[in-house]
């Protein structure tokens, strides 16, 4: 995650993709300060993604899978350890 800093990451306000962002970011020392936050919708984000206009995305669902299956690395997931 701390190769985030500096970056522009989306993610959908209000929502789970938030949060977890958040506390990604805390896992490693950085908040929201630290990147530049781009609140879009789900698609719109997955879109801003492909094209180049965010570095990252702080997804949920099928936005994941499309995201993986063009061949972006998922930096981390909520996953139990």
């Amino acid at each position: 995650m701390a190769q985030l800093r500096g970056r522009k990451v989306a993610f959908t306000p209000n929502t789970t993709s938030q949060y977890f962002l958040l506390k990604q970011l805390e896992s490693t020392g950085l908040t929201f300060r630290d990147i530049e936050p781009v609140p879009l919708a789900p698609a719109e984000g997955l879109t801003a993604l492909i094209g180049g206009s965010v570095d990252a995305l702080a997804g949920f669902g099928t936005t994941v899978q499309v995201a993986e299956s063009k061949g972006f690395p998922v930096l981390a997931d909520g996953a139990p350890s």
